[in-house]
């Protein structure tokens, strides 16, 4: 996931500066601490540093983990979208609440990438991805998106057609409907 010659050409002189986002559930938060401990670890073998802000949503298990690993953290509102055979259910109070909360949280997003300037922002997927992807594209901030599984969640899917670049774990993962 970590590219070893883009590590390697990195401008030591000053932190490599990354934003993580992804949550909700161990599947996106580990892969997310992964990739930041690795790429800290190469960066580190090379004389750089790395700088690195965590963005999720409060009280959740990406806050503790980023907590328990020294790690920035930052929280952003956003909503999860609970989906449903019937569309009718889709409309629900929670649905629309929730989806009020997107644009707020794609402005605090904004905010942050504005203020770190990442030299790129790293996605492993949860509905926290949504406005921080979005923001980093509004930012003009090189996108990764990580996806763990062979199929893109909703979160990625979104956020692929923006994405500088979409890094799979699998040759298998449908990649179909990432892109139009």
């Amino acid at each position: 996931m970590v590219n070893s010659d883009a590590v390697a050409a990195w401008n030591s002189e000053r932190p490599f500066r990354l934003i993580v986002t992804g949550g909700g559930t161990g599947g996106h938060t580990y892969p997310a601490l992964t990739a930041i401990r690795t790429l800290k670890a190469r960066l580190a073998a090379t004389g750089g540093t790395l700088q690195a802000l965590w963005v999720g949503t409060a009280d959740s298990l990406e806050a503790r983990v980023a907590g328990s690993e020294g790690i920035d953290f930052a929280a952003v509102a956003t909503g999860k979208i609970r989906r449903s055979a019937n569309p009718l259910k889709m409309i629900s109070p929670e649905n629309i609440k929730d989806m009020g909360n997107v644009p707020r949280g794609v402005g605090q997003a904004r905010r942050l990438v504005a203020d770190f300037r990442p030299d790129v922002v790293l996605a492993t997927g949860g509905y926290v991805a949504v406005p921080v992807g979005v923001a980093a594209w509004m930012c003009r901030r090189p996108l990764v998106v990580h996806e763990q599984t062979v199929r893109l969640g909703l979160a990625n899917r979104l956020l692929a057609r923006t994405a500088t670049r979409i890094a799979v774990s699998s040759a298998s993962t449908c990649m179909t409907r990432a892109r139009p």
